[in-house]
């Protein structure tokens, strides 16, 4: 009996494979392959950066959205999870790989954004300051 059943879930795959049902998700398994071999060039340091960072985020996310469906399947949730990591891991690659090549600019933009919420504060505190002494006077 299990060699018939075997042999029809055969010819369904088959069935299956020949129609082009599955075409859809072949290619995106393929873009997803693709995706995750094109990862921009980055530094060790950054590399581990984005691997850490892709497992947490990964986990996490998988975790919430099964938990709002209320719908544990551990097969299902290791493909989501892979497929979730290699996106993630793409981006976050790419964040890295930007943030390195331009950490030059960023810093100098950095610098003045700070420079100017502290000079903000310090001048609101300054005005805060002179209007208590004229009040007092």
């Amino acid at each position: 009996m299990k060699k018939v059943i075997g042999f029809f879930a055969l010819i369904l795959i088959v069935v299956f494979l020949c129609s082009g049902v599955l075409a859809d998700f072949t290619k995106f398994m393929a873009w997803l392959f693709f995706l995750e071999q094109t990862q921009p060039d980055i530094s060790i340091y950054g590399e581990i950066v984005v691997r850490v960072l892709t497992v947490f985020v990964s986990f996490g996310l998988v975790g919430v959205l099964f938990n709002a469906f209320g719908w544990f399947n551990s097969r299902a949730m290791a493909l989501v999870y892979s497929i979730v990591s290699i996106i993630i891991s793409f981006a976050l690659s790419f964040t890295v790989w930007m943030i390195e090549q331009y950490i030059i600019a960023i810093c100098i933009v950095f610098g003045f954004v700070v420079i100017a919420i502290l000079a903000y504060f310090i001048i609101t505190f300054l005005i805060k300051k002179r209007k208590n002494k004229k009040r007092r006077e």
